[in-house]
């Protein structure tokens, strides 16, 4: 490992870095471990998407941060007519670039839905969730499209546009909501995240973002054989999700969080006391 990182970056890592990463994987990275990790992933993982788009979706990105930019939403919408007749002139041999514009299409009307719910904009609101959606499984069809046909490509890309379709659900609603919203719950039931969480997971075990979600819905659905499923996938990614206090970087413990709240009570709580009374 040590080896590989010198090749790809001079300099390095020293050993004992590396294994203080290893041992607590959620602990802040500097910048210049950063730049040796997405170094070192992308040399493993190439981008499969044509470079033109991709400088399309990192251009539409720096549009979206760009508070000050006097014109930012005027640009986004130009730039969301121009990526629309793109998609609309892509002939289907050309599969892989029209899926990564469509996906784009799909981000820009995604990134819209939390000011149109908290603005009140319902029907807008409605209308970019719908065609986010309508976007994202345009684009799942193209890429599955593409691994049958030869153009393989890695479970975790196209598992990303069914956590972007689900995500859409979500940020349609607002948070203190969405443990009893009727659509994320149908969706749930309905399409087959659950399913494809777990398969992802046999392939990839350490993405214990992907196991703490599969915990979250079935927290949700009140499914306890899945909560319990998922709390073990995730404590198979790293040990230290055993401990409900655990906070990993950037997110709350289970136990600080609310759509945590039934798996801990009726499930996780009630599995440690039987433990400790066998």
């Amino acid at each position: 490992m040590l080896e590989a990182i010198e090749l790809q970056y001079p300099g390095g890592m020293d050993e004992k870095t590396l294994y203080a990463h290893y041992r607590a994987p959620h602990r802040q990275a500097t910048q210049h471990i950063t730049t040796i990790i997405n170094k070192l992933h992308e040399q493993v993982f190439p981008n499969p998407f044509p470079a033109d788009v991709e400088a399309l979706l990192a251009m539409y990105n720096r549009l979206q941060v760009s508070r000050k930019h006097s014109t930012r939403d005027a640009d986004i919408d130009s730039l969301e007519i121009f990526v629309r007749e793109q998609c609309a002139l892509e002939p289907d041999e050309r599969r892989l670039r029209r899926a990564r514009l469509t996906w784009l299409l799909g981000n820009i009307a995604f990134d819209r839905l939390a000011n149109l719910r908290d603005s009140g904009q319902r029907e807008l609101l409605a209308r970019n969730k719908a065609n986010a959606i309508a976007a994202y499984e345009q684009a799942l069809v193209d890429l599955e499209y593409c691994n049958i046909h030869g153009q393989s490509l890695d479970a975790f890309t196209i598992y990303k546009l069914r956590q972007n379709i689900l995500a859409c659900y979500l940020n349609a609603v607002h948070e203190n909501k969405r443990d009893s919203d009727p659509e994320i719950r149908k969706y749930l039931v309905a399409s087959d995240y659950l399913a494809q969480s777990r398969r992802m997971l046999e392939h990839e075990p350490f993405q214990w973002v992907i196991a703490r979600n599969g915990l979250r819905f079935c927290s949700l659905l009140q499914d306890s054989e899945g909560v319990k499923d998922f709390f073990e996938r995730l404590v198979v990614a790293y040990k230290g999700f055993d401990d409900l206090a655990y906070s990993p970087l950037s997110q709350p413990s289970l136990r600080d969080s609310e759509s945590f709240q039934w798996a801990i009570v009726n499930v996780l709580e009630k599995t440690a006391s039987g433990e400790k009374h066998a």
